[in-house]
């Protein structure tokens, strides 16, 4: 298995050559006074590659997709504090009418996933304290535990789910790059190929190009425009 050889993140990578191959298009002329081995292939070839790495990483409108999701269940187990903290004092107040300690319940271990961002911690917890809802129902709304108080735990199982099934796949994704990086490491060289005699063509000449030819450059701007449009 290949190691990456690349200095940026996988979801960076094409976004950084999609940059490069505007500027290296816009100069292509130069490029093939300088040799021939620049020519509309050798552009085509590139783009194939970018696209291919694109699709194998799953940039699509998939991905802000799956990013609305684990807002959602950010913003879902936020508002869960207040709801745990009112649940962990009913069924202290049902005492021995619910024989189960706060951690049996699922209280504690909710608690502990929810601070660690655990999305399958917070699932298996849920399921618990869900389960446990139901069966000691009567006891704890003798308390005053309320159907809408109920509710909001439900609801946030419902956010969670999705959003476990997702991370599977997001599981299943990674294994495949990890088994493509090779398909990474190939768009990489061709683009140090490129840079390489961007530096060449306007070092000393045209500092203002060279700057679009630099990988450190050009890694920035692209890392910021991704923030800008909340694609991390």
């Amino acid at each position: 298995m290949e190691i990456r050889i690349y200095n940026c993140k996988d979801v960076e990578l094409p976004f950084i050559c999609r940059n490069v191959a505007v500027s290296f298009k816009r100069d292509l002329a130069e490029f093939t006074a300088y040799s021939p081995m620049f020519g509309e292939g050798y552009v085509v070839e590139f783009e194939n590659k970018i696209h291919a790495v694109s699709e194998l990483l799953g940039i699509a409108p998939e991905a802000q997709k799956l990013k609305d999701i684990i807002n959602g269940l950010h913003a879902s187990i936020d508002g869960l504090i207040d709801p745990i903290n009112r649940l962990k004092g009913y069924v202290q107040l049902s005492k021995d009418s619910v024989p189960l300690s706060l951690t049996d319940f699922g209280v504690t271990p909710l608690r502990k996933k929810i601070s660690l961002k655990d999305a399958k911690g917070i699932f298996e917890a849920l399921q618990l304290v869900n389960e446990n809802l139901q069966k000691y129902k009567p006891q704890l709304a003798a308390q005053g535990m309320t159907n809408t108080l109920m509710s909001v735990f439900a609801a946030a199982t419902k956010t969670v789910t999705e959003n476990y099934e997702q991370h599977k796949i997001l599981s299943k994704r990674r294994e495949q790059i990890i088994n493509n990086i090779g398909m990474l490491n190939a768009l990489y060289r061709q683009l140090m190929e490129i840079l390489s005699v961007g530096k060449i063509l306007y070092k000393g000449k045209k500092p203002e190009k060279l700057l679009e030819y630099t990988f450190a450059e050009v890694k920035t701007r692209t890392k910021n425009e991704l923030l800008s449009k909340h694609l991390y």
